[in-house]
């Protein structure tokens, strides 16, 4: 309801409704005032002599036993402006946040496809690389077994179609007893070696002198997984 402080507080109090509460002012103005009667002018003179004869203690006090009343915040318009602009502004965030993150999804299956696509491209052409090239190209295991081999590495080893991956290993084929250790420890401080001399012999027998490019591959973590091996002949070297 809307009503005069005055009146409001002093019916307050008397009749203890403490569950009634003064939210705050409105546009509406009201000011008390006393009046007295044309004929009465003696009473006009002494009721503003009376008035101006109040100290402002005693006008405080006045004030606080008829008229001073706690003003409820629950209604407070600046409060409620402050919460409902925190409001918007957090579910104005929430939104932003999903909507990126929905447009991060939606974009990170096209990302994750044409990766798939250029990796497989790139097996593609290593692939063809591998099988055509005319250098004997093979990949070891760090145990020596062989991984992957193509045409060229089998003729230089002579093993023809016999299955070579993951049961023959180079060290069998090495002239020098103890040269793959040999080579092991060496890539593992210098991690490439370039045109290094190995003696091949043939599963028949013959010797083949190379020049080797032999290097050792690691995951992106640092680790050790893998011997890559692509050798000539001195004279297409």
């Amino acid at each position: 309801m809307v009503e005069n402080l005055g009146v409001a507080s002093h019916l307050i109090q008397a009749h203890a409704l403490t569950n009634l509460k003064i939210t705050g002012p409105t546009q509406l103005h009201f000011d008390p005032a006393v009046a007295v009667r044309r004929d009465l002018p003696e009473l006009h003179q002494i009721l503003e002599k009376t008035i101006d004869s109040i100290t402002p203690q005693e006008r405080y006090q006045v004030y606080q036993e008829w008229v001073l009343v706690e003003i409820s915040g629950l209604w407070s318009s600046r409060k409620v402006i402050t919460v409902c602009l925190i409001v918007l502004g957090c579910a104005a965030l929430v939104i932003a946040l999903i909507s990126l993150w929905n447009r991060r999804l939606g974009h990170e299956p096209a990302q994750r496809h044409l990766a798939e696509d250029a990796l497989r491209e790139s097996e593609e052409r290593f692939r063809r690389l591998f099988e055509t090239t005319t250098d004997a190209c093979f990949v070891t295991g760090l145990d020596g077994l062989i991984q992957l081999s193509n045409g060229a590495a089998a003729a230089l080893l002579g093993i023809g179609s016999r299955p070579a991956i993951g049961r023959l290993n180079p060290a069998t084929f090495l002239r020098e007893p103890g040269e793959f250790a040999n080579l092991l420890n060496r890539l593992r401080e210098s991690e490439r070696l370039r045109d290094h001399p190995p003696g091949f012999t043939d599963a028949d027998g013959g010797h083949h002198p190379c020049l080797c490019r032999i290097r050792l591959v690691k995951d992106p973590e640092g680790g050790e997984t893998a011997i890559e091996w692509i050798a000539r002949t001195p004279r297409e070297a």
